[in-house]
């Protein structure tokens, strides 16, 4: 793991970045984001993750004005990562193409539990082929 800073920034003589530079729960806090901190963590029960998530969004919308702009400058895109949560459906197909069986199937199952649900009140689920 690299350290990074800007040319203004001095580093203390044990190799340290300041905590001005951190980015963390606590400098979110101190942002624009402290109206909607308790909102983010109430929905993320506590964890500070969905918190240092917000932030790192928030300063990479601010761009090269935000104070964090070097960092940011030096992560990774999400084009550049190779990371299955991140993948749409079709790259998931292509590299496990038996993967595509079970979201049919599972297309059907949610499809079937709302034709039930709809049966159960007397309803029904018409489908239309437009020409």
């Amino acid at each position: 793991m690299g350290r990074v800073a800007n040319k203004t920034t001095s580093i203390s003589s044990d190799g340290q970045v300041p905590r001005s530079l951190h980015l963390s729960a606590s400098a979110a806090k101190n942002s624009l984001l402290a109206p909607v901190m308790d909102a983010v963590l109430a929905a993320t029960g506590g964890d500070e993750s969905g918190v240092l998530a917000l932030y790192l969004l928030h300063e990479r919308a601010i761009g090269a004005a935000s104070e964090f702009s070097p960092y940011l400058a030096v992560l990774p895109t999400a084009a550049e990562l190779d990371v299955p949560i991140l993948w749409s459906v079709d790259i998931i197909i292509y590299k496990y193409p038996y993967i595509s069986i079970y979201i049919y199937i599972l297309y059907i199952n949610i499809y079937l539990s709302i034709y039930l649900y709809l049966f159960m009140f007397g309803l029904t689920l018409d489908i239309y082929v437009y020409k």
